[in-house]
């Protein structure tokens, strides 16, 4: 066989270059390169040795296939004889069971030339005799024979199945790996990097060419209390719950993403329009009010939705999160367990609220918070009888800004303890300040907020701060809205009241007449002064219908034993009304405007002052 095999080798191992190839499949190419460069004859014991002791498989077929020649190395690693598989083709014994081939196939095999070349490579799982499955590299030469069916095939196998193994470990590890980074542990749906990268890989794709990329942003609302109440194992039932049903809704498209402890983002990819988002969103909407059986306990994940659509070239992937992200905010301010569309407005109106909510924090570092002070007439004396405190803020580029403008960020954001401390600190330095300068016995009035009421430590840090300026708690008048007193079934707010009652606080209902404060409601709360709102006030002096409707309510608060004041008072009308129906007192610009503090000592110290407006002469009188 060794000048068989010389005389097929030959050809192939002829050129320098093509050996070269042929090199790198073989263990012993230095000693061949040497023997071939050493100038001399081929000689076929020699090239015997090589083929016969190298690690790589070796075997001649020919174009049909048919094993003429293994060497040993191919037989160590197939597990059969050179004379098990001698005229044999490999699809016969070698084929992996999956890759089978039927009997009639395998007997039409033959090569093709054309398409075969040599030093083509190919990868196949392959059964040893013992059954055992390994890869198989594959890499083919063709040796040419005076006619093509003299043609002869070289294939060189070489067992590569540790080499695979460890690739495919590597691969998979690197695929556990991203699945961990991109993954939320406990509901299987991608994390924050998952739904970054997936909102990326379609908008650079093909997203612009068919359709809109939806993004929803669903937050659970009151999430927090079914951990508070029945602890975390209920708490992670309920959010695989709704990753689950949110998939099965949006399945088979999309991308559903948990990006927080109770917030879920899905990305719908190709979509004709916004309806279709909107539709797709109603359905998680319904879903997610659905309850679910929790050892026999009913829990419903309810939950507010922002809806976002962009393009290919549009935006960016975060540019997309935080449209909904802010669409899922104004979801919030509307009620809770609905949803809501961004728009380029509501993200004006949002950059605008977060820039206050900024500037704000930086209002309590820099001091420009402040108070000015509206006087308060008693028309039974003819003189004042006190002020109310109202917070304004300088700011640094728009100016003086009215509560309008920053309270409802302040309640938001939970600054309101910061915004009362300013009005509770400065408006106690104002009437310490007016209390020394005269005689007259005004008092001080102050908004205080449902926040500040739940603080335990607030009743006695009220009381410190109104001893420590050598004040009394009766010359103080704390003013609450009606929502903040009209509390179903809250017991903190009343015993917050209750003790600064008891102190020696009066309490103000602010805003009367524009809730549902009545007769049963104003006879059971700690209150001590009801304030007709403006809005009842303004069309007295036009509407006999208005003028009976404060008038019942003067009457009202007389027969409790309640003081009124009468708030937004503009006119001298209105003024002389008031007096006629018994209101003892009022406030508001016939009066007086809110002033700074220097002003409303000059107030004091004239009895009226100058500084007054439409009302002065007649209040004179």
């Amino acid at each position: 066989m060794g000048e068989t095999l010389v005389s097929v080798l030959l050809p192939v191992l002829g050129g320098v270059c093509l050996f070269a190839s042929v090199l790198l499949w073989i263990r012993a190419k230095r000693v061949i390169r040497a023997y071939l460069t050493a100038g001399t004859d081929y000689d076929p014991a020699v090239l015997q040795m090589v083929v016969e002791n190298v690690h790589e498989g070796l075997i001649i077929q020919d174009v049909y296939g048919r094993i003429e020649w293994c060497n040993p190395a191919y037989s160590r690693i197939s597990g059969y004889t050179a004379e098990e598989i001698k005229g044999r083709r490999p699809q016969e014994f070698i084929l992996a069971p999956d890759g089978q081939l039927d009997p009639l196939e395998i007997s039409q095999f033959r090569y093709d030339l054309k398409t075969l070349k040599t030093g083509s490579d190919e990868l196949v799982l392959n059964r040893r005799k013992d059954g055992t499955l390994f890869w198989n590299q594959l890499t083919f030469a063709i040796v040419p024979g005076a006619r093509e069916d003299d043609s002869k095939i070289i294939v060189i196998a070489r067992d590569v199945t540790e080499q695979v193994e460890r690739e495919n470990a590597l691969l998979e590890a690197r695929h556990h790996l991203k699945r961990q980074a991109e993954e939320d542990a406990l509901t299987g749906a991608a994390n924050r990097s998952g739904l970054t990268a997936y909102l990326d890989e379609q908008l650079k794709g093909a997203v612009g060419d068919c359709g809109f990329l939806g993004v929803i942003h669903a937050d659970l609302d009151h999430f927090k209390s079914i951990n508070d109440s029945l602890g975390h194992d209920a708490g992670d039932a309920v959010l695989v719950h709704v990753a689950k049903t949110i998939s099965n809704i949006i399945r088979p498209k999309g991308l559903v993403a948990r990006i927080g402890g109770d917030e879920f983002v899905v990305v719908l990819p190709a979509l004709e329009s916004e309806d279709a988002l909107v539709e797709a969103a109603k359905r998680i909407l319904v879903g997610l009010n659905e309850a679910i059986d929790w050892k026999g306990r009913p829990l419903q994940a309810p939950a507010s939705i922002g809806l976002a659509v962009g393009r290919r070239g549009d935006a960016t992937a975060q540019d997309l999160i935080r449209r909904a992200d802010v669409a899922l905010y104004q979801a919030k301010r509307n009620g809770r367990n609905r949803l809501c569309l961004y728009t380029d407005a509501m993200g004006q109106a949002h950059d605008s609220w977060q820039e206050t909510r900024r500037d704000l924090g930086l209002a309590f570092e820099r001091d420009e918070l402040f108070v000015v002070l509206q006087p308060q007439f008693s028309l039974r004396h003819n003189a004042i009888s006190g002020f109310e405190a109202l917070i304004r803020w300088q700011h640094p580029e728009r100016g003086v800004l009215g509560p309008g403008h920053f309270l409802s960020v302040a309640e938001e954001t939970g600054q309101m303890l910061g915004i009362d401390r300013v009005a509770m600190e400065k408006g106690l330095e104002a009437l310490k300040l007016l209390r020394n300068q005269s005689n007259v016995p005004i008092k001080m009035s102050i908004n205080v907020s449902e926040a500040s009421l739940r603080d335990p430590a607030f009743p006695l840090d009220l009381l410190d701060n109104v001893l420590q300026r050598e004040l009394k708690p009766e010359w103080v008048v704390l003013e609450l809205l009606e929502n903040t007193l009209l509390k179903p079934d809250d017991v903190t707010v009343p015993e917050a009241l209750n003790e600064l009652s008891k102190t020696g606080f009066q309490i103000a209902m602010d805003d009367f007449g524009t809730g549902y404060a009545g007769l049963y409601h104003l006879s059971r709360l700690t209150v001590d002064i009801v304030k007709i709102d403006r809005s009842m006030i303004s069309e007295i002096d036009k509407s006999s219908t208005d003028q009976r409707i404060v008038k019942s309510m003067i009457d009202l608060a007389h027969n409790l034993g309640l003081q009124t004041v009468a708030e937004g008072v503009e006119t001298e009308t209105q003024i002389d009304l008031l007096k006629e129906m018994g209101c003892p007192v009022i406030q508001g610009y016939a009066y007086g405007v809110p002033m700074p503090l220097h002003e409303a000592a000059k107030l004091v110290q004239n009895g009226h002052g100058e500084e007054t407006k439409a009302g002065q002469k007649k209040l004179a009188s």
